[in-house]
């Protein structure tokens, strides 16, 4: 394979290599998703990488084609004939977060996990970013669950909107973000109350936009990710079937159709919620205020490692979330019941 050196001259190579699929693939693999008012082309090379990502994307699934459309992804792996082109890089070159800067620069933002191959690449000026597993035997659960994040977070970006790691629940009305480090109990606390007077939202990873001045969180992904113990204990899911990974301890459902009517896609936000785990505690959960400094330093460090690049674009909008929503610490008590009616009562008073 040929080796290239500049971001631009990668970029165009991976092109190259998208249309030896396209010509090999037979007819067109399309949908188009809607992210807030951002539509989303998505392209795939075959049939293998469509079926193991749309359970997690039906959710954004726009019903029709589009005739224009915000930004596309191609979606593709290594197949003969049509072989990802390789980077002339060193493991210098990674950094945290997997970016990968001798592949990015003002107009390219490249991207490399090292665990799962996949590269990602996105150009400002086309539009256009590609999605690229170099094995697929490779891919981890998160993959499935929440598939093509570093390039949707970029498109979000450029469009002055936000992928952020976090948890939501609420309804139409309005509802709250569930912020915190993983192992922080956003999971948990967010599928806690499903069936329990609250919609169900998200709890990994949640847009946030603004709409007419208002600062607003929208669905994302179909999926839930949830420990094993307490995925058995949850009366909504405990009938439902999941993946297990040994790696992670979690279960990964995907969101049926006659689980619909626990969710929904978005709301007005109207407060930031930081739950916190308290095992020696015997007080019902109940919400108490929080400082802007706790919600940014719950909200922001948890996204900036997940997603790559952009850092000071994102963490600006963070920040200005942080500034206009109120916060308030979720006190998680032994009965998980309660846990719905906090946040009920905090919506309530707001």
């Amino acid at each position: 394979m040929n080796q290239v050196t500049t971001a631009a001259q990668y970029f165009s190579a991976l092109g190259d290599a998208w249309n030896r699929a396209s010509q090999l693939r037979g007819p067109e693999l399309q949908c188009f998703m809607q992210f807030g008012d951002i539509i989303v082309r998505l392209r795939f090379s075959d049939t293998l990488l469509y079926e193991a990502y749309m359970p997690a994307l039906n959710r954004a699934r726009m019903p029709e084609a589009m005739k224009s459309w915000d930004a596309e992804i191609c979606i593709m792996r290594n197949m003969p004939g049509s072989e990802l082109p390789t980077p002339r890089w060193s493991s210098g070159d990674h950094i945290p977060r997997g970016e990968v800067p001798s592949l990015s620069d003002g107009n390219i933002r490249s991207a490399y996990n090292i665990q799962t191959s996949v590269l990602s690449s996105y150009c400002n000026n086309s539009r256009v970013g590609f999605h690229c597993v170099r094995d697929f035997n490779r891919l981890k659960q998160y993959e499935f669950g929440a598939p093509l994040r570093d390039i949707i977070s970029w498109i979000l970006q450029d469009h002055g909107a936000q992928l952020v790691h976090g948890a939501a629940v609420g309804y139409t009305s309005g509802g709250v973000l569930l912020a915190g480090r993983g192992g922080s109990g956003k999971s948990t606390t967010a599928t806690s109350c499903l069936g329990k007077g609250l919609k169900y939202l998200a709890d990994d990873y949640c847009l946030l936009h603004k709409v007419n001045g208002t600062w607003w969180v929208g669905a994302v992904y179909d999926s839930i990710k949830l420990c094993s113990h307490d995925a058995v204990n949850n009366q909504i899911l405990e009938h439902y079937e999941s993946s297990y990974s040994q790696e992670t301890g979690k279960n990964l459902f995907f969101i049926q159709r006659d689980m619909k009517h626990y969710t929904c896609n978005g709301f007005p936000l109207k407060a930031i919620v930081l739950p916190k785990l308290n095992p020696g505690t015997t007080a019902y959960s109940h919400c108490i205020s929080a400082s802007k400094t706790r919600a940014i330093q719950a909200l922001a460090p948890s996204t900036l490692f997940q997603l790559p690049c952009s850092r000071a674009k994102s963490f600006h909008l963070m920040s200005s979330v942080v500034k206009e929503v109120p916060a308030f610490e979720l006190i998680l008590g032994p009965d998980r019941a309660r846990v719905s009616a906090s946040i009920l009562e905090l919506l309530d008073r707001l």
